[in-house]
Order: C-alpha cells, then structure tokens, then sequence
C-alpha cells in the first residue's frame, strides 16, 4: 500500500512477498500507490468515513516465508514481536497521513483475525498473538483518534473470551471460507482464510458499533 508493486504503474503489490497484481482486479485503476490514491480521495470535499484494513498480508506473508508455517513454526517470540513492530509501524504511518488528509473525518481501522485456531505451535497460541498484535494496532489508532474495530472478538469468539481456541472452529467456519465442505481444514487447496457472507456481515456489525461509539 505505501510502495506499490516496484514493477509499473498497472499492477498492485500482492504483499511484502507477494506476486503483484493487476490493479483492473481492484474497484477502480489509479497512478500510483494504493496509499497516495487513498490520499487524494480523502481529501475530496464530503468524505466524512474512512475505514482502513490493511496488514494480514503482511502477517501472513511473515509466517509462510520466516517461520515455515503452516507445515511447521521455527519463529521465535522476538520475532513474532519485531513482525508486530513493523506492521504497526506502518499503519501508523497510513494513519497519521489519513489524518492529516482528512482531520475532521470518522476514520474506523478494522482489526485482524486468526483463520487458523488450534493450527499455530505452541497450540492455542493463535488468538494470543493476534490478540498483541491488535492491542499494538488499537494503540496505534489511538494515537490518531482513529476507532478499533476487533472482529476478532467476533470471529474468534472463545479463544477471545477466556474459552479455548478450538472453540473457535464453529464461528471460524461460520465466518470464513476456511471449512470447505462445512470441514475445518486449513490444508485444503480449497480453504480461504476470507470472510463469507456471514462474516462480511459480523464485521459489518462491529464496523457500524465502532462508528456509532466513536
């Protein structure tokens, strides 16, 4: 989103690590990076609502490529946390230029969620990872009167609530595409860590109480 793709003004970045993209994929093209044309909409009269949700690429990215996962986990919790460090980072530098583009707008950062409960090493430590990275985003937010919405409350709602993480496996299957065939299998071709319909709904619902409390 900061850089862009480094290969030409038609494609987006998949990512720290990703193939880039066509930007035709998107909602619309633009010249530049995503954060630039971010920037020039934000500051176009009557933009009152800006919702940011951006990061678990990187994440994602960092756990395949550093730590070997899901086929084994060799990251230490220095690394995990200089990871947190370095996505938090950058978010805040979207968000302190987001609002110095748009000072007067309603500006809602949408958290991250585990697709994976129980699959992380140690097991169960999946939603507490997330959970700090949150807490890191959510300070950050602060930090630019930005309001947090943690869908990860919802999405992963036991191992969030003093439950266990494998609890997590019904709402996961409710709310992502990580149960083909109604089956929690995260090794499936076919698993997709996006939301569903369902899901896109219950983040919509934390998206809309945010906003309302902010």
């Amino acid at each position: 989103m900061i850089k862009g793709s480094g290969v030409g003004p038609a494609f987006c970045a998949g990512g720290p690590t990703g193939s880039p993209f066509p930007k035709a994929f998107l909602h619309h093209s633009y010249p530049g990076t995503q954060l630039e044309d971010a920037l020039a909409i934000a500051k176009e009269p009557g933009v009152g609502t800006i919702t940011l949700d951006i990061g678990a690429n990187d994440i994602l990215q960092f756990l395949s490529h550093t730590c070997g996962f899901p086929a084994t986990f060799t990251c230490s919790q220095e690394q995990i946390e200089a990871e947190i460090g370095h996505v938090t980072a950058n978010v805040g530098s979207i968000l302190a230029q987001l609002r110095a583009a748009a000072p007067e707008a309603k500006i809602i950062f949408v958290s991250q969620y585990n697709p994976y409960p129980t699959v992380l090493k140690p097991e169960g430590t999946g939603d507490a990872t997330v959970e700090a990275l949150n807490g890191a985003l959510k300070g950050v937010a602060a930090t630019y009167g930005v309001g947090f919405a943690n869908t990860a409350r919802v999405i992963n709602f036991s191992g969030t609530h003093g439950g266990p993480e494998a609890g997590d496996i019904p709402t996961v299957c409710v709310f992502t595409a990580m149960c083909p065939g109604g089956v929690f299998n995260p090794a499936s071709p076919n698993a997709d860590i996006h939301p569903t319909k369902a899901g896109y709904a219950a983040m919509a619902g934390v998206v809309g109480a945010t906003y309302l409390s902010h």
